[in-house]
């Protein structure tokens, strides 16, 4: 079948970010699916719309430009925009939701025990705001104190800006108590941090924990320590944003709010492997729970391997988490569930008994009660 509708990707893909090369994916997946889409790469849409003898559309996903929103309009062609921090306004928008991102590194730090906890980020950045007010609303929520470090959003355009952006991080770093967390407004800001966290003298997790959200794997995994990372699911914006398109192109109205599309889920890895609790016997207990919550542990497992009496460890539990041993070896449970949930096919009795649980009811029932839905939901939604 002929291509009927020919739809501009306006994605300036020389960045070599994984959040383009992501959502461009997404757009081709649902090109593909259709069957009737022929997708043109055109970085330059904005200037091409609407003059003779260039190429014409039936409609455009971009990180859209002021000059492409008001091209596309003066046309009454759809657009379908996907750069949250871009200056057009009123225009139909599918983005990553950093404001549940936000919220998962808050729990994800807490849990961990973590009293101090601080964000290091751009106040100008939407994307960083969005995630900063969930965040530090989760973290007050539990009577954490928690503090931003506000760095220009275009803060290693010049050497100069570069400079004076790590002597200010510098500042700040000289002024913590460990331990503390600190969440990051991107990956590769992390992995400076991770550097000025070495140079002054600070263990990484032991003292500062890190955690991001993933635009490349590579940084995350390379150096040691490696970063744990919220996936912002940024293919599934990108076929989100061709759904929306298509709808827009059939003729439906254009959606007067953005789609936020939720993350994948919270990749732990080194720079977040440890509990900033000040009681060896909790920590220990809590890293054994980290590690064999998905063996079908009971209580009793834990107090054994910890070499302490069921009593005195659940005692000392509710004494510094506020929380039951059982509640934690289920969250563990929960939290490997909703990643097998996510990022695969497994049947939902599989997930359960790689996750720890006897069976897919007691699956069922600890997660309606830890996450506030079922795992089928849950699958849904992630998906969706």
């Amino acid at each position: 079948m002929a291509a009927s509708k020919r739809v501009a990707v306006m994605i300036d893909l020389n960045y070599p970010v994984r959040h383009h090369y992501d959502a461009y994916l997404g757009i081709q997946r649902f090109a593909k699916e259709c069957t009737d889409w022929e997708c043109v790469l055109d970085p330059f849409a904005d200037r091409n719309i609407g003059v003779r003898g260039r190429r014409s559309y039936q409609g455009v996903i971009a990180r859209a430009t002021t000059q492409l929103v008001s091209r596309m309009n003066k046309a009454e062609l759809p657009v379908v925009n996907i750069w949250l921090n871009s200056p057009a306004r009123r225009v139909p928008g599918v983005f990553a939701d950093f404001s549940t991102a936000g919220s998962l590194a808050a729990q994800h730090l807490v849990a961990r025990g973590f009293d101090r906890i601080g964000f290091l980020g751009s106040s100008r950045d939407r994307a960083n705001q969005q995630f900063f007010a969930t965040f530090k609303s989760e973290v007050e929520r539990r009577a954490r104190k928690c503090e931003m470090l506000s760095i220009p959003i275009t803060f290693s355009r010049t050497e100069k800006d570069w400079h004076d952006t790590l002597d200010k991080i510098e500042r700040w770093a000289d002024q913590w108590t460990s331990p503390m967390g600190i969440a990051v407004g991107d990956d590769l800001l992390c992995r400076y941090l991770t550097t000025i966290c070495q140079d002054r003298g600070f263990r990484v997790p032991e003292e500062i924990a890190l955690i991001t959200t993933e635009s490349s794997v590579e940084l995350c995994m390379y150096p040691e320590p490696s970063i744990s990372a919220i996936d912002m699911a940024y293919e599934r914006v990108g076929y989100r944003a061709a759904e929306a398109l298509l709808s827009m192109m059939n003729g439906e109205p254009a959606p007067t709010e953005p789609t936020y599309v939720q993350p994948a889920g919270l990749i732990a890895r080194q720079s977040t492997d440890a509990f900033a609790i000040d009681d060896e016997l909790v920590s220990e207990a809590l890293r054994f729970i980290a590690e064999h919550a998905h063996e079908r542990i009971r209580v009793g497992d834990v107090a054994s391997a910890v070499a302490t009496t069921q009593r005195t460890l659940e005692r000392r539990f509710k004494s510094k988490l506020g929380r039951t041993i059982a509640h934690e070896i289920n969250r563990f449970r929960v939290e490997r569930a909703k990643r097998h949930l996510a990022d695969t096919d497994m049947l939902i009795k599989q997930v359960a008994a790689a996750s720890g649980f006897s069976d897919a009811n007691q699956m069922y029932e600890v997660f309606r009660r830890v996450a506030d839905t079922t795992p089928s939901e849950y699958r849904k939604r992630w998906r969706d």
